[in-house]
């Protein structure tokens, strides 16, 4: 065990590889103490862990790995008068999920990591030796010191699923199903390998992408499309276009933003012009945001002053409020994909008769 160990160790520093927007190899290591979980035998005095760990992103929110541990204790019998040295070494293959992005949080400093998979662990006691299958599960909290190294803390328990003997090696194991659990609490650094300048997948941010949509069909002088803006008489203007079937509009906003933009005015005057001149028809606001990494509440709030700013500017206009109803959706889920980003940043004005 120690040998894979050793090689695990090595792969460790020479595995640089990174690409795309943000490093994805990492490497960490730990100290800490564990707590034994078996019926045979209870942890006393001295105890040590060391754990080693390799870790690849197949994207920003999971990875895989291997770690290994290595623990050293001596227990005693439960009758407290026979005490022996045990030594614990493991070897597990683990999944990663990165909890704050599952979650849609975002931290610069702060996030933690859920991992856990099958393994093989070597009980060594007193002049004897057994190897077990075990499955692994834990979680750790990391805090970012710099793209290159992050402070860990980790808990995690190992599960030893075939053990047929006790720790000690006295007798059979007396528990079925799980024989026996070894915890692990420790501490650790976290060093992130690639190029310097980028940010390891943990702590990447997918970037906004910069609204390019807008309203272009404008209205000037009769003339339909036109490239001018005439803000005289364009309510009177639009007028003319509008048919007997209700017709509905979008305006766009740029990203965390609620201020309406005067490019977004035609679509809103469009809507006004459609309910000065049909005086039973009304109107649906509905509002969405982006599904970025922000909170689903802060998108929340961020849709409904999008959708209010739509709703304060048509009354401003002269339209009665009784006349328009008003939806937020949040985060518009249905665009999830960042290219999508600037389309999902809107309000839907929908007129119905």
């Amino acid at each position: 065990m120690k040998k894979i160990i050793l090689v695990i160790a090595l792969i460790m520093l020479t595995v640089t590889t990174s690409y795309g927007q943000y490093n994805k190899w990492s490497v960490s290591g730990e100290y800490g103490n564990q707590m034994v979980d078996d019926k045979t035998a209870i942890s006393i005095d001295k105890f040590d862990h060391f754990g080693l760990g390799l870790r690849y992103n197949i994207n920003d929110m999971v990875g895989v790995g291997l770690t290994g541990g290595y623990d050293k204790t001596v227990l005693s019998e439960d009758n407290g008068l026979t005490e022996y040295d045990f030594k614990y070494s493991r070897l597990n293959a683990e999944g990663y999920l990165n909890a704050f992005k599952i979650l849609d949080l975002y931290s610069k400093r702060f996030t933690v990591l859920f991992h856990g998979g099958p393994g093989v662990s070597v009980l060594n006691g007193d002049g004897y030796e057994q190897k077990v299958l075990n499955i692994r599960g834990g979680s750790t909290l990391l805090f970012k010191i710099s793209n290159r190294i992050a402070l860990s803390g980790d808990f995690s328990i190992t599960s030893n699923i075939n053990q047929l003997s006790k720790f000690d090696g006295s007798g059979p194991s007396v528990n079925t199903g799980i024989n026996s659990n070894v915890s692990n609490a420790s501490i650790g650094l976290t060093f992130y390998l690639g190029k310097k300048k980028q940010p390891h997948a943990d702590w990447y941010k997918r970037p906004d992408i910069v609204p390019v949509i807008n309203n272009l069909t404008e209205v000037v002088n009769n003339t339909y499309p036109v490239t001018e803006y005439d803000e005289t008489n364009i309510i009177d203007i639009i007028k003319n276009y509008i048919t007997l079937q209700p017709n509905s509009e979008y305006v766009f906003f740029l990203h965390d933003k609620s201020d309406i933009r005067d490019s977004e005015l035609n679509a809103i005057q469009k809507v006004y012009a459609q309910l000065e001149g049909n005086p039973t028809w009304k109107v649906v606001i509905k509002g969405y945001a982006s599904p970025t990494s922000s909170s689903s509440e802060y998108n929340q709030k961020l849709s409904e002053r999008r959708s209010n700013e739509v709703l304060n500017k048509l009354v401003g206009m002269g339209i009665d409020s009784k006349r328009i109803s008003v939806t937020s959706y949040g985060k518009d889920v249905a665009r999830s994909d960042e290219n999508v980003h600037d389309v999902a940043r809107r309000v839907e004005l929908l007129v119905t008769k």
